[in-house]
């Protein structure tokens, strides 16, 4: 069988799987498995995702990690100062 490279692209919503949090959201389990499968029959597997993803080997991030934890970041930083206060 001919070794493929392949590129997979994930939301960058959450981390692929999102592991640890409150949140089921199987197209990333899906994404997931899909890319550890095909990397497990020797394909060569690039996975396009938010920096906290699981998927390590050959993860392509760009750096950001998941929208959800950027949100959180900034509705911490509205509540700890909500009307922008000094």
């Amino acid at each position: 069988m001919k070794k493929l490279k392949i590129a997979i692209f994930a939301t960058n919503l959450y981390p692929t799987p999102p592991k640890g949090e409150q949140v089921i959201y199987a197209p990333l389990w899906l994404t997931y498995d899909l890319a550890k499968g095909l990397r497990d029959k020797g394909h060569e597997v690039f996975l396009f995702g938010s920096k906290d993803s699981h998927f390590k080997e050959n993860l392509i991030s760009l750096g950001m990690p998941s929208l959800k934890k950027i949100n959180l970041f900034i509705q911490h930083q509205i509540n700890q100062n909500p009307l922008g206060k000094q």
